[in-house]
Formats: structure tokens, sequence, C-alpha cells
């Protein structure tokens, strides 16, 4: 009787726990220079019961890729401070993109600040990082000076070792 009732309590639980969306929480994105864009948000809006306030036209070039700095300098904030000016930061779940919204975003400029930061503070943890095992490999020495590691058998092929 106990393992039906845990059951069921399983089951009703995951009944009410059920991520789907609802069109307040989707977000559609066009570009504001393209009328079929704009046309189509719409459509898609009406059909979907999606409010109209979550149309955002976004200022840009219709496309399939977009610059790196034009995403991060302008669609990206643009996007931001619309949800943020319209009270749905919270609340968005899902963002629609229309057919001539740029999907790819460019690759960074190896030569970006940010960039060279970021490969600097790898260098210097990979330093960090062999200098802890250099420092491990001296421990082992003190414990077992000049003894050399067992020998070991070349695995057989299609061994998984």
């Amino acid at each position: 009787m106990r393992i039906l009732l845990a059951c069921t309590l399983v089951f009703m639980a995951a009944l009410v726990a059920r991520g789907e969306l609802v069109p307040d929480e989707v977000a559609i994105i066009a570009m504001s220079t393209s009328p079929q864009g704009k046309s189509l948000a719409e459509h898609y809006a009406k059909a979907r019961g999606v409010p109209q306030a979550n149309i955002f036209l976004l200022d840009g070039k219709p496309g399939l890729a977009m610059a790196r700095t034009t995403w991060e300098q302008e669609a990206r904030p643009a996007i931001r401070a619309w949800l943020s000016r319209s009270g749905l930061e919270t609340k968005i779940r899902c963002f629609v993109t229309c057919w001539d919204v740029p999907l790819k975003i460019g690759r960074r400029d190896p030569n970006a600040p940010e960039v060279a930061a970021r490969k600097e503070a790898l260098a210097k943890a990979r330093e960090a990082l062999i200098g802890q095992i250099e420092e491990q490999f001296k421990a082992l020495e003190a414990i077992a000076p000049g003894a050399a590691p067992p020998a070991r058998s070349a695995p057989a092929r299609g061994s998984r070792e």
C-alpha cells in the first residue's frame, strides 16, 4: 500500500512540475530593417498567442552571420536593455528568431585585449599546475630515491588500457 501511495505522489508531482512554455514566456526577435521579418514576427505572435509586447525589432542588417563586435557591442546590449525596460527579464524563457536574424556570431579577434588577457591567465594557470606536478615528483623522489618505476608490458591490441 505504501508503494502505491509513493508512486501516486511521484506521478502527481511530475504532472505539476511539467516545463511547458506559455505564450508570455516567449520573445520573438526580428530585424527592424526587414518588412518580411516584422510581418513574420507579427503573424507568429498572433498564431501562438504571444503578446505583441514580446516582439523585439533588432537594429542591423539581415543575414546569416553577425560580427562578434556587433553582437557584443550592439545586439546583446540592445536585447538586454529591451528585456529590462519591458520588465521581461525574469519572464522570458525562449527566444524565437525570424528567418533573417543572424544565427552565427563571428569569432573573436585573436588580437583583442580580452583574448590576450585570457591567454595570459591560461598560461599562468598552466605554469602553476606544472609547478605542482614537479613538487609531487620531488616528494615521490624523496620517498623512494633512485627507484625506477615498475616495467609495464605493452597492452594487447584492442584492449582499453
